[in-house]
């Protein structure tokens, strides 16, 4: 093999390694500092401690739930936030729900307050069986 070919090869070669490199530090880079989502992403998640977000409130038979939002939906799209409490862990038998649109002046943390026609199963922790659903 010439000099010449050498020289190329070792040349295509670093710049490889070298692109491969700033690529993965650039992939790790961004996922470590993103504070909010890209423009058009929506994100909900239960705002209460233990990972939990809903309460249950016996004197006025409602549950209270605590949710943070993140992002806004694209302009031109609304967004439902739909939270339903159960009167089972399983969340199969639902005592109460609440909707609510989501746009970009939803505050967050975000208070819903559900009226609920039974009491919902509420765990050692003082947390009552809630879901949650977004949808178009």
């Amino acid at each position: 093999m010439s000099t010449t070919r050498r020289l190329v090869l070792l040349t295509v070669v670093v710049l490889l390694l070298a692109g491969s490199a700033i690529g993965v530090a650039l992939s790790r880079d961004g996922d470590e500092h993103r504070a909010d989502p890209p423009a058009g992403l929506l994100t909900v998640t239960w705002g209460g401690t233990d990972g939990g977000g809903c309460t249950y409130d016996a004197a006025s038979s409602t549950v209270v739930a605590t949710l943070l939002v993140s992002g806004s939906p694209p302009l031109d799209d609304e967004r439902v936030l739909t939270v339903t409490a159960f009167a089972d862990e399983n969340t199969s038998r639902p005592v109460g729900s609440t909707s609510r649109s989501l746009d970009a002046a939803t505050p967050s943390p975000l208070v819903l307050t559900i009226p609920v026609d039974r009491p919902p199963h509420v765990d050692e922790d003082g947390v009552a069986a809630c879901s949650m659903a977004v949808t178009d």
